[in-house]
């Protein structure tokens, strides 16, 4: 009966069959390797650069730990650069990568079992990607990873639940188990909707951890293989997308916009067109504009001005025209006063004919 009771129903066969094995992801700090005393040491040593006499105690350990070493770097070390800050903190990591950073223990075992049975593996980390590659390479490891997520430019930017989503998406699975040390890394599960196992290995973080609300809490790798090889707790989680994004979409939607549009076309061309054309006596304002015209004539008279002195050498032309005039009468002044007004017309024609035909009758 016992061995009845470990068995999976049929849905759960079922849903197995379908979705098929899930995807081991891990977080890469304390869980794939022991970074711990390489980050601490590393956080001495800054502290003897740039602390000027302060110590790294316990209490900056606590605070360290599953922090991004960016974020935490300004925060202890404000008034310095801090892109100098943390070339000095990864270059003496680099250099003691052999003595300092070594396997989680039973890492290694785990990752050849899931490669052997076929899980997909991912990892994600706010650490720089050139530093985790050479990490896994340097403890021979690179080959069990599928698909690595990390950081490009800027640790403290990093998303853990985006981070998530994106690793799943890779790896093609919608159902999957994380594998954190954090009580953060936990919590960013529980807002994918994914499984989540914490690896406690420092015992001062457990109260901490287990306030999260993990799925499931161990510290021997060789547990989270009988937790595969068991039921599938895990099928009762599925990856889902957040809500918003939808409503980004309505947004710009809105008819909001459009209803002040309508009424605003109306009625400009309502009352301006109207009013405009109405308006226009402007024609008043030329007519007033052209009373400061009238001053403007005095101008033209003082051009004028100047001709008058020209005016009385005209009447010293027309005083010797006038003797010229009088000179033809004075002539016939003594036949003209006679028969100027009757006999003029008359007389002129008739006298002119009878000279002309008197030499005719001779010859």
């Amino acid at each position: 009966m016992g061995k009845q009771k470990n068995k999976p129903s049929k849905a759960l066969r079922q849903r197995q069959k379908e979705i098929g094995l899930p995807a081991i992801i891990f977080s890469f700090d304390g869980t794939v390797m022991d970074t711990e005393p390489a980050i601490f040491a590393s956080y001495r040593q800054m502290f003897s650069q740039f602390g000027n006499g302060r110590r790294f105690t316990e209490k900056e350990e606590e605070r360290v730990v599953g922090q991004p070493s960016i974020k935490m770097l300004e925060e202890f070390f404000p008034d310095e650069d801090i892109n100098h800050v943390m070339k000095e903190y990864r270059m003496y990591q680099y250099f003691h990568l052999s003595d300092l950073i070594q396997p989680m223990a039973g890492i290694r075992d785990f990752l050849k079992w899931l490669k052997e049975n076929g899980y997909p593996v991912g990892i994600i980390s706010s650490r720089n990607r050139a530093s985790i590659v050479n990490m896994l390479e340097h403890a021979g490891l690179m080959q069990y990873i599928d698909v690595i997520i990390a950081s490009t430019t800027k640790e403290h930017e990093f998303s853990g639940s985006q981070s998530l989503r994106m690793c799943a998406k890779l790896l093609k699975k919608k159902v999957c188990i994380y594998i954190g040390h954090t009580p953060t890394h936990i919590l960013n599960g529980h807002m994918v909707g994914v499984f989540t196992v914490a690896f406690n290995s420092n015992p001062k973080m457990l109260y901490q951890i287990i306030e999260a609300g993990p799925d499931f809490v161990t510290a021997d790798y060789k547990q989270i293989i009988k937790l595969l090889k068991g039921q599938p707790l895990w099928l009762a989680y599925e990856i889902y997308e957040p809500e918003p994004e939808p409503k980004k979409e309505e947004a710009p939607a809105e008819p909001v916009k459009e209803e002040p549009k309508e009424p605003v076309k109306e009625e400009k061309p309502e009352k301006p067109v109207k009013e405009e054309k109405s308006e226009k006596p402007v024609k008043e304002k030329k007519a007033v504009s052209k009373k400061p015209e009238k001053p403007v004539r005095p101008a033209k008279e003082t051009k004028a001005a100047p001709k008058k002195p020209k005016e009385p050498a005209r009447p010293v032309k027309k005083e010797t025209a006038k003797p010229k005039k009088q000179a033809k009468p004075e002539k016939a002044a003594g036949v003209k006063k006679a028969a100027p007004k009757k006999q003029e017309t008359p007389a002129r024609p008739v006298r002119r004919k009878r000279t002309a035909k008197t030499p005719k009758s001779p010859a």
